[in-house]
C-alpha cells in the first residue's frame, strides 16, 4: 500500500473499553441525505462497519483494500469492523469508537448478516436503522447499506431484505454484492465485491 494512505485500525480492546465506559443513547431520526459524490480534492475518510464480511483478513485481497485504492491517494480507512460481529455491536460498541477516534467520515459502509445467530428480522431492522440514522445524525453524507444475497433457509446469510429495505426507508445507498459461490473470502470473490462496491463508495 502507498505511504500516502492512512488505514486506522481499531482495536477489539478499544471497542470493549469504549462499549464497557458509554452506551449509545436512542438516536434521534433524521431527514435523509442523499448521497454525494467523493471528489478528489477533498478528504475521504471511510468507516467500514461489520463483521466477517467486512474485516479485513487478508489486506493483500480484502475488498476494502481494493476499494481503497481506487479512491484517492489521501483517503483514510476507518476500519471498524470486528470478527462475528452483529448490528447491534456495530450500533453500540462500533458506532462509540468512531466518536472516540473525532473523526467525521464522507463515506460509511455497513454489513452486517453473518454474525447474527440468534437475531430476530424485527431486531436486526431495528438496530440497522439506529445505526443508520446515528450516521445520519452526524452528518456523514454518503452511507452504503451492503447485504448479500440470502442462503437457503437455515444457512448462514440472512437479513437482505430487512437490509434492503432499511436503506430505502431511510433514504441510503443499498449495494447486494453478487458473491461466486464456494468461499467469499477468495481473492476472486473479493475481487468481485471491490468491482460493484466501488462505483457506490466512490460517487462514480
Amino acid at each position: 500500500m502507498s505511504a500516502r494512505r492512512r488505514v486506522v485500525l481499531v482495536s477489539v480492546v478499544a471497542l470493549a473499553l469504549v462499549a464497557a465506559a458509554c452506551s449509545t443513547p436512542a438516536p434521534t431520526a433524521s431527514n435523509a441525505v442523499p448521497a454525494a459524490a467523493i471528489v478528489d480534492d477533498a478528504p475521504v475518510v471511510w468507516a467500514a462497519f461489520g463483521g466477517n464480511e467486512t474485516r479485513a483478513f487478508d489486506p493483500a485481497s480484502a475488498w476494502t483494500q481494493l476499494v481503497l485504492a481506487r479512491l484517492p491517494a489521501s483517503a483514510e480507512l476507518v476500519e471498524l469492523a470486528t470478527e462475528d460481529a452483529t448490528v447491534e455491536s456495530g450500533r453500540t460498541a462500533q458506532m462509540a469508537a468512531l466518536g472516540a477516534s473525532a473523526r467525521l467520515p464522507t463515506v460509511a459502509t455497513i454489513w452486517f448478516g453473518i454474525g447474527e445467530p440468534g437475531t430476530s428480522g424485527a431486531q436486526f431492522t431495528a438496530s440497522l436503522t439506529q445505526l443508520v440514522q446515528s450516521l445520519q445524525a452526524m452528518g456523514v453524507p454518503q452511507i452504503v447499506v451492503v447485504a448479500r444475497p440470502d442462503d437457503p433457509p437455515g444457512r448462514r446469510y440472512r437479513y437482505a431484505a430487512e437490509a434492503e429495505a432499511v436503506a430505502r426507508s431511510t433514504g441510503v445507498a443499498f449495494v447486494s454484492p453478487s458473491v461466486p459461490t464456494g468461499n467469499p473470502f477468495e481473492p476472486a470473490a473479493q475481487t468481485v465485491i471491490a468491482d460493484e462496491l466501488a462505483p457506490v463508495i466512490t460517487g462514480a
